[in-house]
């Protein structure tokens, strides 16, 4: 009788043991769903290069015009493309945004937007433009969204 219980309880244990190493595998597998989810995250702010004359186009971004990075530069021959922030950017009410070109006359649009709204446009030819766009702002000038 106290070997019937040894192997009872020896089985019980056994059969718990599998069921929190089957609910790991389950957490693993919701934890990987769960990052996959992340990766594909809605983003709020993005520019879009409408037109270029210039080679190229380096986007910038940040909180302001002394803490901010290139996050994508546009080519020549990529045609109108969409170009979202930084992730720690997306959950700002506002960011800075700069666009820069090579020296020369180089004609260029391109608009900052948010959740598909026009923010601010950019329309310039000489070497950079930089402006603090607010997400409760609005250009109905933006020739690209």
């Amino acid at each position: 009788m106290k070997n019937a219980l040894t192997i009872l309880l020896v089985s019980l244990l056994v059969f718990q043991a599998s069921l929190v190493l089957a609910g790991d595998d389950q957490k693993a597998t919701l934890s990987k769903q769960l990052g996959a989810k992340k990766s594909t995250a809605k983003f709020h702010w993005y520019v879009v290069v409408c037109s270029s004359r210039a080679e190229h186009v380096d986007l910038q971004a940040g909180g302001n015009d002394n803490d901010n990075a290139v996050f994508g530069t546009w080519q020549q021959g990529d045609g109108q493309k969409r170009y979202p922030l930084p992730e720690g950017l997306q959950a700002r009410t506002k960011v800075y945004v700069q666009l820069a070109i090579p020296d020369g006359k180089w004609q260029t649009e391109a608009c900052v937007g948010h959740d598909g709204y026009a923010k601010k446009a950019f329309r310039f030819d000489s070497h950079k433009e930089n402006h603090n766009v607010s997400y409760d702002e609005s250009d109905s000038g933006c020739a690209c969204r």
